[in-house]
């Protein structure tokens, strides 16, 4: 197995890499290639998002796959990167999941080709993972690309949206323990 974050810090690295995403997808590009060997840590905490040599630019008129390179990587690579269907901000969604998924479990399922993940708590059980991060990630990697976040902006909305949320209540707790 690979290595394991505490939830929380394994989202914050997902959260910057969606940002990097969303601008990406902004120019047109596709990324196509997210998966851990494609994110750098930097000696000063900074999170990189490297390796841009799948990247394929799209036009929003013609989302063509069939332009682009055929490229996939077991386990990160949604069904219509197998498939050569229809590409879109919705494919790089599907390979973040799937990284944010290793990054919890330390392991992606076996011959997964573009297959909705499974629950990371039944993956990993012993693991301390919110149930509503299990159900942001099972969004994440839809098969269907229909199902899944359009854009990255979703998926990391949903993340900040849960994170922010669980701050809070801490933050309640905190001040009803010091009262």
């Amino acid at each position: 197995p690979g290595r394991i974050l505490p939830w929380n810090q394994a989202v914050k690295i997902m959260q910057t890499v969606l940002k990097t995403l969303e601008k990406l997808h902004k120019q047109d590009l596709l990324h196509r290639d997210i998966s851990l060997s494609n994110i750098f840590r930097l000696n000063d905490g900074t999170i990189k998002l490297i390796d841009f040599g799948s990247s394929g630019r799209i036009s929003m008129q013609s989302k063509k796959a069939d332009e682009m390179s055929h490229t996939t990587k077991a386990g990160y690579s949604p069904i219509e990167q197998y498939e050569n269907l229809e590409q879109g901000p919705w494919t790089d969604v599907y390979a973040a999941g799937a990284t944010l998924f290793k990054l919890l479990v330390g392991a992606l399922p076996q011959n997964t080709k573009g297959e909705t993940l499974p629950r990371a708590t039944k993956a990993a059980p012993n693991r301390d993972i919110p149930s509503w991060l299990d159900d942001v990630l099972i969004k994440a990697t839809q098969k269907n690309p229909e199902r899944r976040y359009r854009t990255a902006a979703e998926f990391e909305q949903a993340l900040a949206k849960h994170m922010h949320s669980g701050k809070s209540k801490l933050g309640i707790v905190a001040l009803l323990l010091l009262l």
